[in-house]
């Protein structure tokens, strides 16, 4: 071929060849910008950020519920004045949320409750019949009773809530009562959990020595508070949890009615050596009205009935 007409063909053939690439060369710069495809739009204002959460879940963890009888004190501590007592499933607003104490406001009430008192649904604590049913791992029963003692200890893991048997049949001997003698009484501390029990032993300890604790507190897991069926009681007075409760007329009227609905006393006078705590007039336990009118006629204590079983 003649060498003009080669280099001729040469340069024609460059000249295509820029033409074709150059397109795809600007593509490439611009960030494979393709004019026809579609522009993604921005999210619209009624589309929720996926890391946000609806306002309805917020407004659900401002509240919880009762799943005992719960107090609101004055301040968060047990020595701290009850200002309301809750019924069991109620809904209660919480303020600020602390390791053990809760502020909260119920009504036209704001103070402070034991976290232990309050679950985010009712689910969560299974209520168990235990005056009625049967076995229970890790439980001692005789004869369908619960026994905790010194000797007979519930597992931590138990957690049953306050019996609503007992709670009824409770509210019933109070309203009875205030009836007869025309004076209001009061259950000032029904269920405790294992953890619960356990902060009031060491606090009990720590103010008032071994020798009291071992007389009148329960170690954690020995405490009948944790089977929902114990109340203590106390009048109008205020006089809770003291001797200074024995000699009055509450404390005579629950002594003389309460098995009529199906409460002993749990720890009576002279009995302290069978069930390892001194005389406590303030406090109650459901047993059912057939076991609690035999327990009263024969003046046992509740180790000496279920022995007889």
């Amino acid at each position: 071929m003649n060498p003009r007409l080669k280099l001729a063909a040469s340069l024609i053939l460059f000249i295509v060849l820029i033409f074709v690439m150059i397109p795809d060369m600007l593509k490439r710069d611009s960030g494979d910008f393709n004019i026809d495809a579609p522009v993604l739009s921005e999210p619209s204002a009624d589309k929720t950020d996926i890391d946000s959460e609806p306002d309805t879940v917020l407004e659900e963890r401002s509240h919880m519920f009762a799943t005992g009888n719960l107090n609101i004190r004055s301040g968060p501590g047990m020595d701290n004045e009850i200002i309301k007592v809750i019924p069991t499933g109620e809904k209660v607003q919480i303020d600020e949320r602390g390791d053990i104490w809760y502020k909260v406001t119920y009504r036209d009430a704001t103070g402070y409750s034991h976290s232990d008192y309050l679950s985010d649904s009712l689910g969560d604590n299974t209520q168990v019949n235990a005056v009625t049913e049967g076995f229970v791992e890790g439980v001692k029963q005789v004869n369908g009773l619960i026994l905790v003692n010194k000797e007979h200890k519930l597992p931590a893991e138990y957690s049953p809530g306050e019996n609503p048997e007992a709670r009824s049949r409770l509210d019933d001997m109070l309203l009875q009562g205030e009836k007869e003698i025309g004076k209001p009484m009061y259950a000032f501390s029904g269920y405790r959990s294992y953890a619960y029990q356990e902060n009031l032993y060491l606090s009990d300890l720590y103010n008032y020595g071994q020798e009291y604790v071992d007389k009148f507190t329960a170690k954690p897991g020995h405490s009948e508070h944790q089977t929902g069926l114990a109340f203590d009681i106390g009048g109008e007075s205020k006089c809770w949890a003291d001797p200074c409760f024995d000699d009055t007329e509450e404390a005579k009227w629950l002594a003389d009615n309460a098995h009529r609905f199906g409460f002993i006393l749990r720890y009576p006078k002279g009995k302290e050596d069978i069930t390892g705590y001194g005389y406590e007039s303030w406090h109650y336990r459901y047993v059912g009205e057939e076991h609690a009118v035999r327990i009263y006629e024969e003046g046992l204590s509740l180790e000496e009935y279920l022995l007889m079983q």
